[in-house]
């Protein structure tokens, strides 16, 4: 049954239906009117030809590569003279029923040199977060800041590729499962995999994992999945900035904040969207809904779509829309926060965590509690903590610091922690 019609929608049709009187199209449009979902303005189709899946999804290894195409190297990555950059449409494995599915990305190819042994290093980079409607990928992105690509010119320079996935749901069909690990780290594993398929890139089997805010969440599940899933890939290390790690945490403390209900906000119309159990209208208001929805609606990747998000955010705010103590009080909704939390096994690979001491979004509190579960468990772990540091800037802030431990680990160094002794 549908739900009743908002005051908003009500006062839009009685004055629609005042004009259309006379031409008979009032029955017509209270149809069509009342058939509309008010909670679908996100846009899940595919961005395009290019990013729109067969069907079906090739059967092949995770990895295989559907279709590729020329891409831009952006100005602001900095790149060496003669890399070259390739938009790949790959397949990866849903995290649920093992089907494949298609994800879209970018391949960086450092310029022509010889060859090394073994093959070229790949850095697989997992991006923070830019919205959860299907254009908000990074890839369709026209000219991203350096804030996007931190620290891909440095890794370029030294001969490596870079492999960059969009995530499912970003570019292809959506709806994208934000933050949910399971997905996202495949996804990762998978974007290395189609490097080292794409004719030209001479990559080989040595990679690390390095990623940012949601990206930095992805890299931790992908630190959990890879001895499993991509047995064949030698993960060498994994490098999380600000990591998305403690959700019930973070959904409490940003429970208060304009950019943590934004945030909050495409957790919770993803989440909603494509976790069972996950009934918006049992943790959320009609209004509160709405303004989710707004929200959602919109990518955060540019200052233009966050300025548009602030007063719905505020909005929300003022209202207490979103109350993080009925989320950890439906089950289901409480079981989505603990399972998309790093498991942060006692075996794995190295790790880089860094931190910048200023973040209001990912606080630093709770990757101390990351560092700390990750030292408990005997981890080699490498803590930086960065001075005065916000979020948007915490992953080209820990760029320089990634660049030497990654040039470490695949130069065959030792790597090091700093855990308590």
């Amino acid at each position: 049954m549908k739900a009743p019609l908002s005051s908003k929608w009500s006062r839009r049709l009685v004055f629609l239906a005042a004009a259309l009187l006379v031409s008979g199209l009032v029955a017509l449009l209270i149809t069509q009117v009342l058939l509309v979902d008010e909670s679908e303005s996100v846009d899940t189709r595919p961005a395009g030809a290019f990013y729109t899946a067969p069907d079906p999804v090739p059967s092949g290894p995770a990895g295989t590569i559907i279709r590729s195409q020329p891409h831009l190297v952006p100005k602001a990555m900095g790149a060496p003279v003669g890399t070259k950059a390739t938009a790949v449409l790959y397949t990866s494995r849903d995290y649920v029923t093992g089907k494949p599915i298609a994800v879209s990305g970018v391949i960086y190819q450092p310029p022509p040199g010889p060859l090394p042994k073994g093959g070229r290093p790949v850095v697989a980079w997992a991006h923070g977060t830019t919205g959860i409607a299907s254009p908000c990928a990074p890839s369709l992105q026209a000219n991203p800041s350096q804030v996007a690509q931190p620290g891909f010119a440095g890794f370029l320079n030294q001969g490596w590729v870079v492999a960059t996935t969009d995530y499912t749901g970003l570019g292809t069909q959506g709806p994208h499962p934000y933050l949910i690990g399971n997905s996202s780290g495949r996804e990762v594993l998978d974007s290395i995999r189609a490097a080292r398929l794409l004719p030209g890139t001479g990559a080989g089997d040595r990679a690390i994992v390095a990623g940012h805010s949601q990206g930095g969440q992805s890299a931790l599940f992908s630190a959990a999945l890879a001895k499993k899933y991509a047995p064949e890939i030698r993960l060498l290390g994994v490098s999380a900035v600000a990591p998305a790690a403690e959700l019930k945490e973070l959904l409490q403390l940003d429970a208060n904040e304009t950019a943590g209900v934004i945030v909050s906000s495409l957790a919770l119309w993803s989440w909603s969207h494509t976790q069972p159990g996950a009934d918006l209208s049992a943790v959320v208001g009609r209004e509160g809904r709405d303004l989710i929805d707004s929200i959602a609606s919109r990518c955060i990747n540019s200052k233009k779509g966050l300025l548009e998000d602030l007063p719905s955010a505020a909005e929300a705010l003022a209202l207490h829309a979103i109350d993080p103590s009925k989320l950890q009080a439906n089950p289901a909704w409480a079981r989505i926060e603990s399972e998309n939390t790093p498991p942060l096994p006692a075996n794995g690979p190295p790790l880089l965590i860094a931190q910048g001491t200023a973040d209001t979004l990912i606080r630093p509190q709770t990757t101390a509690q990351v560092v700390a579960t990750l030292c408990a468990r005997r981890r080699v772990v490498q803590s930086v903590l960065m001075p005065g540091v916000q979020h948007p800037d915490a992953g080209l802030a820990a760029a320089p610091k990634v660049l030497t431990w990654a040039k470490n680990l695949f130069a065959g160094g030792r790597p090091s922690g700093n855990c308590p002794a």
